[in-house]
């Protein structure tokens, strides 16, 4: 399906370079109870120490899910300039997660989806 999607992407938009997707694993349907007070607060512990590792950039659209395996999974957008090198945007991205897991070891899995400041 990645395949297709990408071969399509290529054919709509002649000028593009390449095309990098990036696949996660659907939820299971017999995902564990939410303890939604420990969940909301580790969320919370999560934004902070993002906001306090970069504190400029605009932390928004957090989520966490419980896996299957009891622990969480963690979501959340950046916004960062709409001139920052994507490369640097990365780095961003990978420092706070990699920082998350290091903190907060009940987060098994952290996404952080950096986008630039212009956009809606």
């Amino acid at each position: 399906i990645v395949t297709e999607f990408e071969h399509r992407l290529s054919e709509v938009i002649p000028n593009l370079d390449r095309v990098v997707t990036h696949i996660e694993p659907a939820p299971l349907m017999e995902a564990p109870p939410v303890n939604s007070s420990e969940a909301h607060a580790i969320a919370r512990r999560a934004l902070a120490l993002a906001m306090k590792l970069h504190p400029p950039l605009v932390w928004h659209d957090i989520s966490i899910r419980q896996e299957p395996d009891y622990g969480y999974a963690l979501s959340m957008h950046c916004y960062v300039a709409s001139d920052m090198p994507l490369e640097e945007a990365h780095h961003i991205a990978e420092e706070v997660e990699t920082h998350i897991r290091a903190i907060l070891p009940a987060v098994h899995r952290v996404t952080i989806h950096t986008e630039p400041h212009d956009s809606p």
